[in-house]
């Protein structure tokens, strides 16, 4: 078995938290990810909160508790080892979007990577995510595209 460091999940959280999502990496995703009527992440007045960050009343750590929780949520779901069976080696770049819809409901799903087994794989786990309490703005319930980088090292 070889050693993995996951690097993802620790190292992307100040950009995901800023989500200032580039061209370069929206160009990333192919066009079957392509998110329909939803708003940008940083764009909620309230953001989709995942299960146990209701309890946090301001925004910047409303915002900072759904992005640690769906890091962890990643980091215990999905399976790094599978890209060391599919002979894959280095450093792994995936990219995973989802939308969170108007009633907190994962949607939309989609990912890309070096293999299609690990975006299946990362596909499976995103659509295992719970619901989320929907993001808000001016007042009403609205759907919100979440997008998040996922780089690990493959060791020999």
């Amino acid at each position: 078995m070889k050693p993995y460091f996951f690097l993802c999940l620790l190292m992307f959280s100040t950009s995901l938290l800023s989500q200032s999502v580039t061209e370069e990496k929206e160009s990333e995703l192919d066009e079957t990810t392509e998110i329909m009527d939803a708003i940008p992440f940083p764009e909620a007045d309230t953001p989709p909160l995942m299960p146990g960050c209701e309890k946090e009343k301001k925004y910047d750590k409303q915002k900072r508790c759904t992005v640690v929780e769906v890091q962890k949520f990643f980091q215990k779901k999905f399976n790094i080892e599978l890209a060391s069976d599919l002979d894959l080696s280095g450093m792994v770049k995936l990219n995973v979007s989802f939308v969170i819809d108007n009633t907190g409901k994962v949607t939309q799903i989609g990912a890309n990577g070096p293999h299609e087994k690990l975006i299946e794989s990362l596909k499976d786990v995103a659509a295992q995510l719970p619901e989320f309490t929907p993001g808000i703005k001016d007042g009403k319930a609205v759907s919100v595209a979440y997008k998040m980088p996922i780089i690990f090292q493959v060791v020999d």
